[in-house]
């Protein structure tokens, strides 16, 4: 899993981490257990297993916040393309190198100049150009109903009279690289109150964070968990003993449970 750097591409290459999920299954709470592999740096920093532990705990939990406004995002300052919508994602390689080594944070070049595997999270189930030579983790929607209720609670707002999507909120980070996409989103995403599966079928299902999942064969996938499993905490534990022999090591069961543990409770915070 080290970096095969070539002449072709500095940043196109294996050392990317990157998790796939429909925008609300879990995936940054996997990635965040992920975290725990030396081979994977925290995206805040230079943390122990129990410092990552605590970390997460504490800002997940944070009752004050939405859940799009407490819950751990990459810091590497690779705002430049966006991973739920479409926005830039048919980069090339060398305009990717191009923008990476005009923006990354000192954070991500130290991190990458070790060898680190660098994590992030994509909402669409094939991967961009710049990506294809990463290891990939996959989160597989097997339970339809558990999905929706996730992503009712995380993503969307219920209102009296209104749906409001959390996800419409592009001005969190007021990039140069997005100023124009946050006026074009602008006032788009506040819907009439209707019938909540109602919703997902006419409103939701046509979203680029899920349409493409709908019909996605995932035949030639490697390192899949369901959601079902995800939620479970003894079926997590099993399936992440499997993706462990992947780093070649293996993390305390007592980590494991204790962010398995917060995560469901963030959930709970949001009922």
């Amino acid at each position: 899993m080290t970096s095969e750097k070539t002449n072709e591409s500095t940043y196109c290459t294996d050392q990317w981490l990157v998790v796939k999920f429909p925008a609300g299954a879990g995936g940054k709470f996997l990635l965040n257990c992920l975290f725990l592999f030396d081979k994977v740096p925290h995206w805040h920093g230079n943390f122990s297993q129990q410092q990552t532990v605590e970390y997460f705990r504490h800002t997940i939990l944070d009752k004050e916040k939405s859940w799009l406004k407490k819950e751990l995002n990459q810091k590497w300052n690779l705002n430049f393309f966006s991973r739920t919508y479409l926005r830039d994602n048919n980069l090339t390689c060398e305009q990717f190198d191009q923008l990476v080594a005009q923006n990354a944070s000192e954070y991500f070049r130290q991190c990458w100049d070790q060898g680190l595997m660098i994590g992030d999270h994509w909402a669409k189930p094939q991967l961009p150009k710049f990506w294809q030579q990463a290891l990939a983790f996959t989160i597989k929607i097997d339970d339809w109903e558990l999905y929706k209720s996730l992503i009712y609670k995380k993503l969307y707002r219920i209102e009296k009279d209104h749906i409001i999507s959390l996800l419409d909120c592009p001005n969190e980070v007021a990039t140069e690289s997005n100023l124009l996409y946050a006026k074009h989103f602008d006032n788009q995403y506040k819907f009439d109150r209707i019938d909540l599966d109602e919703f997902f079928e006419l409103e939701i299902k046509k979203q680029p964070w899920l349409s493409p999942w709908l019909d996605h064969n995932y035949s030639l996938e490697k390192n899949i968990i369901g959601l079902s499993e995800l939620v479970n905490k003894e079926k997590f534990l099993q399936k992440f003993n499997t993706f462990a022999n992947i780093f070649q090591q293996q993390i305390p069961k007592k980590y494991l449970i204790k962010m398995h543990d917060t995560w469901s409770a963030a959930n709970e915070q949001c009922e």
